[in-house]
């Protein structure tokens, strides 16, 4: 809230703020949908395999009403009509410069490299209540049973992974330990004057969610459209009534996984 500020210079602590006027917010989850926000507070599993039904963990309650008074109670976070303006980079927020922590992965280093006037650097996940949850992508490459040129593709993929310059242009932390100090030596360059702390990143690897937050679910592309459905929700509308709205999701989750083939 101390880094959420309207255009008079007041922060989002002050009596005489103005939601409507803000030209920094101070917090933003980009890039991520309804399973992302809630794994900011804790690993889950929105299934359970016993009953075919949906479960949302206590957790990922917490988290999106958390989420939701972020944005219109406390105004730390941005509305989507503030977050897809061209103010705040159209939803490219923490290069806009007007945002002062995001939460996101190594892959967006990317976005980060010759911006020689952003000042930045990376930070420890905050523990909430007791846990420390550094949501992680662990991104993988793989050729399909049907695939047609098989053999061709496993030598593309061969190449892809040990390319270490196709590594920094993808931006995600090596998996093996071994290419990582290489990895960062490359990004230091690009990303300098500022000089980054990368044990951070290492460090974090030690607090997954787990569940993971892209885990398995049955019918997963319709529950990962209710799950993306459910942020813009929340980022869209005012007034709404979170045990409401958590309670159609349960609803719409459970028909989703009963009609899984």
């Amino acid at each position: 809230m101390k880094l959420t500020v309207d255009k008079a210079g007041n922060d989002a602590t002050n009596a005489a703020f103005d939601p409507k006027s803000i030209t920094q917010f101070g917090f933003y989850e980009q890039w991520t949908d309804g399973r992302g926000v809630a794994a900011f507070f804790d690993g889950g599993l929105p299934y359970d395999a016993a009953t075919k039904k949906a479960v949302i963990p206590p957790a990922w309650n917490k988290a999106w009403k958390w989420f939701y008074d972020g944005i219109w109670k406390y105004h730390f976070m941005p509305t989507a009509d503030y977050a897809n303006s061209d103010q705040f980079n159209k939803g490219n927020l923490f290069i806009s410069g007007n945002v002062g922590m995001v939460w996101c992965h190594t892959w967006y280093l990317s976005n980060l490299y010759d911006k020689k006037d952003l000042s930045w650097d990376i930070a420890v996940v905050p523990t909430i209540d007791g846990k420390t949850t550094a949501k992680l992508h662990g991104d993988t490459f793989a050729i399909m049973k049907d695939s047609k040129n098989q053999q061709a593709a496993f030598k593309v993929l061969q190449a892809m992974v040990a390319d270490q310059d196709l590594i920094l242009v993808y931006g995600g932390m090596p998996a093996k330990p071994a290419d990582q100090d290489a990895f960062f030596a490359k990004i230091d360059a690009k990303v300098a004057p500022n000089k980054i702390n990368w044990d951070v990143a290492k460090k974090m690897l030690l607090y997954p969610d787990l569940p993971n937050h892209e885990a398995w679910l049955p019918n997963l592309a319709q529950a990962n459209n209710l799950f993306g459905a459910l942020r813009t929700t929340m980022e869209q509308t005012p007034n709404l009534n979170m045990d409401d709205t958590i309670a159609k999701l349960k609803t719409d989750l459970d028909a989703a996984y009963a009609a899984a083939k």
